[in-house]
């Protein structure tokens, strides 16, 4: 206990802002090496007078983190953080030692009343596509008055939307310490088919991107990207693997080249994007569906749920909610009654 005390101590002797008080402030950890595991720790913290995240006057320095899942584990912190307080001359914030977890965050800025605007030192990225299928880059760094590291970088993130009007948009801005990241899509063209004949067209084809491309009706590079993504990824992020397929619209790829660099990619991810069609034929069949999706997850050793459980939202109109526990129950052949009875309910007109 001394040498803990004796490096707190001098830890918060050496801080070079004003100091306000200490505060001990919930946490929960997670341990990536330990599947599921979570524990609430207590982690001490300076208040200090500097424009932070949460408030424009004040932040809080993290100085030492306290296992406490046990009450004696808590009262050791307590006692610590007790004697570094009166050590340094500073008020201590703590909640209850009877407590066993609590909101995250420090409580002391919460309850501090909002203080002035002040020039938030902001840096930012955008990025967007243009109807060529090419991507266009901007970057600054601009002070953002705002009453809190968060507000400065809400405002300047739609501050941003405004200034780039061009779509598909991604935007990144740092602001005290925080980023934030948002991306704003474009509705899909009206002149392509849906998804699902786009994947019938590339099972049809070979996966071959330049036969796909050539049976499709797009206006522009950037509707080709569009549609290889919505078919093949399902959501817009992954915008830069078709970039060869505006490239291929220009004039600056042939068919050969193109193939080279994107059909291996489509081919790669068949098992993902072919599920809708081979759900919707296990239904048919009568067959299990969840059965099927307990194979589908052993085949992919449990690491890619993700796409089972939108396959599902998709193909059935499950809620999300619902598709995560239909995925997460079909571990075990005893749920698969109940779970196959709940898609015809949630079918059923």
């Amino acid at each position: 206990m001394n040498e803990t005390v004796e490096k707190l101590v001098a830890e918060v002797n050496a801080i070079a802002q004003p100091r306000v008080a200490l505060e001990l402030q919930w946490e929960v950890i997670n341990d990536e090496s330990r599947e599921g595991y979570s524990a609430w720790v207590l982690e001490l913290h300076a208040i200090v007078e500097q424009p932070g995240l949460h408030h424009s006057q004040y932040s809080t320095l993290p100085l030492h983190r306290f296992p406490v899942e046990a009450l004696t584990d808590r009262r050791d912190a307590q006692r610590i953080a007790e004697v570094v307080a009166e050590r340094t001359h500073l008020a201590l914030h703590a909640p209850p030692v009877e407590d066993s977890g609590g909101t995250g965050g420090s409580g002391w800025l919460r309850r501090a009343p909002i203080g002035p605007p002040v020039a938030y030192d902001c840096s930012w990225e955008a990025s967007w596509w243009t109807d060529e299928g090419r991507r266009e880059e901007a970057r600054g760094h601009e002070p953002v008055h705002a009453e809190s590291g968060e507000l400065a970088g809400a405002r300047l993130m739609k501050q941003l939307a405004s200034r780039f009007p061009q779509r598909p948009l991604s935007l990144s801005v740092d602001a005290a310490g925080e980023r934030h990241n948002t991306s704003h899509s474009v509705p899909y063209p009206a002149e392509l088919p849906e998804a699902d004949a786009i994947r019938a067209l590339a099972l049809a084809e070979a996966c071959r991107a330049s036969r796909i491309a050539r049976a499709l009706p797009a206006t522009s590079g950037l509707s080709l990207m569009l549609a290889f993504a919505a078919a093949f990824e399902g959501w817009p992020t992954a915008m830069s693997t078709y970039a060869p397929l505006a490239a291929w619209r220009r004039g600056e790829l042939d068919d050969a080249a193109l193939d080279d660099a994107v059909s291996p990619r489509i081919d790669r991810t068949r098992d993902d994007w072919d599920l809708p069609r081979r759900l919707r034929e296990v239904k048919a069949r009568g067959d299990s569906v969840a059965a099927f999706i307990r194979n589908e997850q052993r085949k992919r050793q449990y690491s890619n749920n993700i796409q089972l459980v939108r396959a599902l939202f998709q193909t059935f109109g499950l809620s999300l909610g619902e598709a995560k526990v239909f995925v997460s129950d079909c571990h075990d052949a005893r749920f698969d009654a109940e779970l196959d009875l709940l898609l015809e309910q949630r079918m059923k007109p």
